[in-house]
């Protein structure tokens, strides 16, 4: 089975308009396939977060392969992430109020 390709839209002004920067904590609250969130991993670089969320599990299980693809090239630039298997809609119910953050939705 070939692996759907995936060429995420808008990339760059996407990560210009979240102003995405070294050791932060950026939700991708639509993970999809993962492209959006391995440039966003680029950046957050090894002290960041990236907390992504999406119910769709097979979209998941490949962007999971994708971002290991991701730290087994950057090593310890690459952030901490946390794989959300929920909707958006409960943002409020795994991530702490008060904490700073970004949250970013793309629909397509």
């Amino acid at each position: 089975m070939a692996v759907p390709q995936h060429v995420p839209v808008l990339l760059e002004q996407g990560l210009t308009f979240l102003n995405v920067r070294p050791g932060g904590v950026v939700v991708d609250a639509t993970l999809g396939l993962g492209g959006h969130s391995a440039a966003i991993a680029r950046r957050l670089g090894g002290r960041g977060k990236l907390i992504a969320f999406d119910r769709d599990a097979q979209a998941m299980e490949l962007a999971k392969a994708k971002l290991a693809a991701l730290a087994e090239e950057l090593g310890s630039e690459m952030p901490a992430v946390e794989f959300v298997a929920r909707p958006f809609s409960e943002i409020a119910e795994v991530v702490a109020p008060g904490r700073w953050m970004v949250c970013w939705r793309i629909s397509e």
